[in-house]
């Protein structure tokens, strides 16, 4: 589905219509011809996809009418912005699906009644450095975290330096544990989920804190470096 956002005239345009991709790149809004791929799934991404049908059938097989509303409620509190920063709804239903994935893929249960609040601390700053083949340090701020929070992050590895991270391709890494201080090695981690990293190329990781109690992630924010 194309997402389109119209002015005088359309003024930008993103997603699928028609056989055509519509998209932001660095020569500016680009359409290109759909190709559909043969697609092989890794582990990640089918545990995900099967996280996900599991939590659709269970919103209509388990919870009650009353955790039901609930959900649709702290939805309708607590809208998400697109890639233009305008705010929309999420269902009850996507909520739900959306906060207990993120906790299960860091490691904790899935909850069924919905938490009171959405509220969650944001990081003030984040740098990484990396040099091939497998060393990566990650420094940030807050540190410690704040209580109840968590350093959830996802990677890019070995792309061209002058070529601006796309977070549509980023892979989940890690979820750190609570109250995390810095500075964090993880260089281990990125190279076994993304192969060696390479000298003289970019890394980039996107990272973000994840409130363990009410299952709110704040905003992604970047940090790249030119392995040495």
């Amino acid at each position: 589905m194309a997402k389109i956002k119209f002015g005088a005239v359309i003024t930008d345009s993103r997603g699928h219509i028609g056989g055509i991709t519509y998209k932001w790149s660095r020569f500016g809004n680009v359409a290109q011809r759909l190709v559909t791929p043969t697609r092989r799934y890794s582990n990640r991404t089918t545990t995900a996809r099967s996280n996900f049908s599991t939590f659709s059938r269970r919103w209509w097989s388990t919870l009650t009418p009353t955790e039901r509303t609930e959900w649709r409620t702290l939805a309708a509190a607590n809208p998400r912005a697109d890639v233009w920063g305008d705010e929309y709804p999420l269902t009850g239903h996507d909520l739900y699906i959306g906060i207990n994935r993120i906790l299960t893929t860091a490691g904790y249960a899935a909850v069924d009644t919905a938490p009171s609040t959405q509220t969650v601390t944001g990081l003030s700053a984040i740098a990484i450095t990396s040099s091939a083949p497998d060393n990566m340090e990650v420094t940030f701020t807050p540190t410690p975290l704040p209580a109840g929070h968590l350093l959830y992050i996802f990677a890019r590895a070995n792309f061209s330096p002058g070529i601006e991270p796309d977070r549509s391709h980023k892979s989940f890494l890690l979820a750190t544990a609570e109250e995390e201080t810095s500075t964090l090695e993880i260089g281990t981690e990125f190279s076994t989920l993304l192969g060696d990293i390479i000298a003289g190329r970019q890394q980039a990781i996107f990272a973000a804190l994840l409130n363990v109690t009410d299952g709110a992630l704040s905003p992604l924010i970047t940090a790249t470096a030119i392995a040495t």
